[in-house]
């Protein structure tokens, strides 16, 4: 094989490996090297790293085929682990397009210290760079089955970590990377997230969140709540549903949320929420309770959020009449006491 099959350029591999070939064998010229020489560049690796250095995808794609997908993906994997800012967004390039191509690399790219060191790259104190591309390769990692067992693995400390970046103190654009990670994890994941522990952990860090920045946590509130809800609308997640609305404390944080959160989106997002609640054909008696002593208020709320749609679209048509069912349902808990 000669550099020719390598990469269509063969100058990739002239700037790093002139070096070595040079240091090693006197040659001036890349071109004069033999095939010896060549496989000797491609089979010990020596090639995929020159091309990452050379910062050129494309070379280093070519050079991990040849070299094999799992050796030249644990190649990368280490250089990832590096925190290298100069050759991260070639490596995170790389891996993306491994992952497209030949999914059985995730074994390599989903193990416990590539998945904490791509975490920790999603942290304010990393340059905004390195956490973009960190983000990328996570939120495309985040929807195989051996990723979500190392996020849910040791109490899911992995998951968690991720979910503190929903901090409302971070920025938005911080925010938003680690919404779409979660999202991607929650709405794959088929194994590990349907569980009560999970659920009641979810809801107490988002309370908490809430809790602990009256003031500026509309986005970090906001992308939980959204969580949340598709979490529960899953169909693998119907026993979880089930605990969530029969659950007097899940409504009454609910409810307080409702009252301090005026935003259209949150009262939103919130409503969906007590729709499961009302939905429930088998209210218990606590829910029942709760419904009575805040049905003023809750109807008031109702009211004004059919109040800020009034034009007379189908979308906004099937919204009321949803509104005006919830109010009907909680009139009826009046009603059957």
């Amino acid at each position: 094989r000669s550099f020719e099959r390598v990469v269509p350029l063969v100058a990739t591999f002239k700037r790093i490996g002139n070096e070595i070939v040079n240091r090693e064998n006197g040659v001036d010229d890349l071109d004069e090297v033999d095939d010896r020489l060549a496989d000797e560049f491609v089979s010990t690796g020596n090639a995929i790293k020159s091309a990452i250095l050379s910062n050129d995808e494309q070379a280093s794609i070519v050079s991990i085929q040849l070299f094999g997908e799992a050796k030249g993906t644990e190649i990368v994997s280490e250089i990832l682990k590096s925190h290298c800012t100069a050759l991260h967004p070639v490596v995170v390039g790389i891996c993306v397009n491994l992952i497209e191509k030949h999914t059985v690399v995730v074994k390599y790219l989903s193990s416990k210290d590539i998945l904490e060191s791509l975490v920790q790259d999603l942290s304010p104190l990393r340059r905004r760079q390195i956490r973009a591309h960190s983000q990328r390769l996570l939120h495309i990692l985040a929807q195989f089955p051996a990723v979500h067992e190392q996020f849910f693995s040791s109490n899911a400390s992995l998951l968690w970590t991720v979910f503190d970046l929903l901090d409302p103190s971070y920025g938005f654009e911080i925010k938003a990377g680690t919404g779409e990670i979660l999202l991607q994890i929650l709405s794959t994941d088929v194994k590990y997230s349907s569980n009560s522990f999970f659920l009641n952990e979810f809801t107490r860090r988002m309370y908490l969140n809430v809790d602990n920045a009256k003031s500026s946590s509309y986005v970090s509130l906001r992308i939980q709540l959204e969580l949340l809800l598709m979490y529960l609308t899953r169909r693998e997640n119907h026993r979880m549903m089930i605990n969530y609305v029969e659950s007097p404390d899940q409504l009454r944080q609910l409810m307080a949320t409702m009252k301090n959160r005026t935003t259209a989106k949150i009262q939103n997002l919130c409503l969906n929420l007590l729709k499961l609640f009302l939905g429930n054909p088998s209210k218990n008696e606590g829910i029942l309770k709760m419904l009575r002593e805040n049905h003023e208020s809750l109807i008031l709320t109702l009211k004004r959020a059919a109040d800020t749609r009034s034009d007379n679209s189908k979308d906004v048509l099937k919204w009321q009449r949803k509104l005006a069912w919830m109010a009907d349902v909680i009139a009826k808990s009046i009603e059957d006491r």
